[in-house]
């Protein structure tokens, strides 16, 4: 939960029939993380933090599998609840900052930490489930929770081994490794350059909830 953020934006939904809809939307999130509020040792010995605000665009078909046309049954179809799934496509602009105190954030990606040049712009796949409840019939508010897959694994800028220091500047080199003086004296050898710094074997996700409200 301290690791949540904010997530704001617009949309444009084509309903072609009961069952079926289109979603167009623009978000403006922020996805975070800190080795600080880890429980894993060596992750809080890694120390390193992260933002990263993230533009994203998205087209996603939405399947209605529940639909209730007059709630409460009174005849008058005024207020409408329905449930449904999501699937589509994202394109997105992203670009991770890290700091060594949580105050003064920098740029990673010029940085290159880990000596990768990635790319600021990715595709993404979000899925998801959500529902919506209508009333007065045109005024609609709405529950969504998306999971996005992303083909990168530098949303956080950590994805293989510790770089060279000498191959950076000496603001990368300090933002790279921020093990010092947190790391046990016994496991400094596993956080030098060349070991493991992150996973590079699961690209990174991360996931929405917002509430909508549409007309």
């Amino acid at each position: 939960p301290k690791s949540t953020s904010y997530v704001f934006g617009g949309f444009a939904r084509y309903k072609f029939d009961d069952r079926w809809s289109i979603n167009n939307s623009i978000t403006y999130g922020q996805i975070r993380g800190d080795d600080a509020l880890s429980t894993n040792e060596p992750r809080v010995w890694r120390n390193l933090r992260f933002k990263n605000n993230i533009i994203e665009l998205s087209s996603r078909a939405e399947f209605n599998f529940f639909v209730e046309p007059d709630l409460g049954g009174r005849g008058r179809y005024d207020k409408e609840f329905k449930s449904y799934i999501h699937a589509g496509l994202s394109c997105f602009y992203h670009n991770p900052k890290g700091s060594a105190d949580g105050n003064s954030w920098h740029s990673l990606r010029p940085l290159q930490t880990e000596g990768v040049n990635y790319k600021r712009f990715g595709i993404g796949l979000p899925v998801g489930i959500g529902g919506v409840f209508t009333f007065n019939r045109n005024h609609r508010i709405g529950f969504d929770l998306s999971w996005t897959t992303t083909f990168t694994d530098y949303l956080d800028d950590i994805s293989t081994v510790y770089n060279d220091p000498t191959n950076m500047s000496d603001l990368g080199a300090s933002l790279a490794n921020q093990s010092s003086g947190i790391v046990p004296e016994n496991e400094s050898l596993n956080f030098v350059a060349g070991e493991k710094r992150g996973d590079p074997t699961h690209d990174d996700s991360y996931i929405y909830t917002t509430i909508s409200y549409s007309y």
